[in-house]
């Protein structure tokens, strides 16, 4: 009987062609590859194998295309399969969008298919920047001068990802999140050009960031960006509830005069996640004495307040 279905050219190819449709990519841990579940369906006579060629397309232009070895040799509840690592390295090109998806598809021997990825795995590049230096605020025996309340230091933050939509209630929102970008980042506080604080440069990868703490000087060292939204703290050394992180103390700065002060974040990134454009935010805040009069009554407080330019 099997001599009889082979002796038809039409039988034959029933019984020896099969598809192959890609059900699931993953990415890596380290977030440097995609895996491919690839699973196989039709076909009597053995599975598929052989060498795979692979193309993937960003926004409808194909970006990258290689062949590797392929085979369906891997089994589980659902059925057999095969897998392809896909290299992000290789092919990325931009932030996956809406309008702009990485599509791959792969052919082993006339079996093919394309599958959209996973945009979450394939936004990279970070596109805002945006920054605060918030006061930390003493009272009674913390302030020199007799004044009531004082600056004591500054808490440094910093947000990194993807603009938002201004809306009515939030007109300029903090950027969405990059749960896998890799990027290095410096800030200096300065007054007049003269540095007051240089903060350790801070590299990122893979939403693990890491700086020289300098003993604790500047927080632990560590951090995590991207999973609970885009904030990038630098932390001082001293804890403070109020604006919610550790401080750098003001005894600590370099300069520390009253006057107007200029924190500037600067963000780079390597190809081909970036070209190595800077990313650049800055914001002025005025350290100033007040609650004097035009009789002569001293100055009461120190206050720290955000302002146009210096």
């Amino acid at each position: 009987m099997l001599i009889l279905l082979l002796a038809s050219p039409f039988m034959a190819m029933s019984v020896s062609s099969s598809s192959l449709t890609i059900t699931d990519s993953t990415l890596s841990s380290d977030a440097t590859t995609i895996t491919l579940t690839i699973r196989e369906s039709g076909g009597l006579f053995g599975s598929a194998s052989g060498d795979a060629d692979v193309s993937v397309s960003y926004g409808g232009e194909e970006v990258w295309t290689t062949s590797m070895p392929f085979a369906v040799n891997l089994k589980d509840g659902y059925g057999d399969y095969g897998q392809l690592v896909l290299p992000i390295v290789s092919f990325y090109s931009d932030n996956a969008a809406d309008d702009a998806k990485y599509i791959v598809s792969i052919d082993v021997d006339g079996a093919s298919d394309t599958y959209i990825l996973n945009s979450a795995h394939l936004e990279r590049t970070v596109e805002q920047v945006k920054n605060e230096a918030l006061a930390a605020i003493g009272e009674g025996n913390d302030c020199d001068g007799g004044h009531d309340n004082c600056v004591i230091g500054v808490g440094l933050r910093t947000w990194v990802g993807l603009p938002r939509m201004s809306q009515a209630n939030d007109p300029d929102p903090r950027p969405a999140p990059l749960v896998h970008a890799d990027f290095e980042m410096s800030a200096v506080l300065s007054k007049d050009g003269v540095t007051a604080i240089e903060y350790p440069t801070v590299t990122v990868t893979n939403g693990e960031a890491i700086w020289d703490s300098e003993s604790g000087v500047y927080g632990s060292g560590s951090a995590e960006v991207g999973d609970f939204g885009s904030e990038l703290s630098l932390p001082g050394s001293v804890d403070d509830f109020v604006i919610g992180m550790p401080y750098i103390p003001r005894d600590d700065w370099q300069e520390n005069d009253y006057g107007c002060y200029e924190f500037t974040v600067t963000l780079t990134q390597s190809p081909p996640w970036g070209d190595r454009t800077a990313h650049t935010a800055s914001k002025y805040y005025e350290l100033v004495e007040e609650g004097g009069d035009e009789d002569g009554s001293p100055d009461t407080h120190e206050s720290w307040n955000e302002v146009s330019s210096c």
